[in-house]
């Protein structure tokens, strides 16, 4: 099966709502390597 290509987006909300944990993942996703994957 072909790898499918992805990207790791940084987009603040504007939202207004309340953080839900998740607003860092991008950031540890790239500390953690996964770009140069």
């Amino acid at each position: 099966m072909p790898s499918r290509p992805y990207a790791i987006l940084e987009a603040p909300s504007s939202l207004g709502l309340a953080t839900d944990g998740v607003e860092a993942l991008p950031g540890r996703l790239l500390e953690l390597g996964l770009a140069e994957r």
